[in-house]
C-alpha cells in the first residue's frame, strides 16, 4: 500500500513538473527565435492525461502483484520466531 501511495504521489508531481517544464521550454523557444509569426501555445488535451493515468496505473498495480502474493503467503507466527533468533 505505501508503494501505491508513493506511486502516486510521484505521479501528480510528475505531471505538474511536467507541464510546467514544457510551457518553460516553449516560451524559451519563442523568445530565442524571436520571430514575429511563429507563435506556439502548450495545449494537452484532457484525454492525454487520462491516458498516461490509466497506463501508469496499471503497471503500478501489476508490479504490485509479486509483492502481494509474497506478503499474503508468510507465516507472521514463523517469521517473527525466526527473527527473534
Amino acid at each position: 500500500m505505501e508503494s501505491l501511495v508513493l506511486s502516486f504521489i510521484g505521479f501528480l508531481i510528475g505531471t505538474v513538473l511536467g507541464y510546467l517544464a514544457a510551457y518553460f521550454f516553449i516560451q524559451f523557444f519563442t523568445q530565442a527565435v524571436s520571430e514575429e509569426f511563429l507563435i506556439l501555445t502548450l495545449t494537452i488535451r484532457p484525454i492525454s492525461y487520462f491516458n498516461i493515468t490509466s497506463v501508469l496505473l496499471t503497471t503500478i498495480f501489476v508490479s504490485q502483484v509479486p509483492a502481494i502474493r509474497y506478503v499474503s503467503k508468510l507465516n507472521l507466527a514463523h517469521t517473527v520466531k525466526e527473527a527473534a533468533l
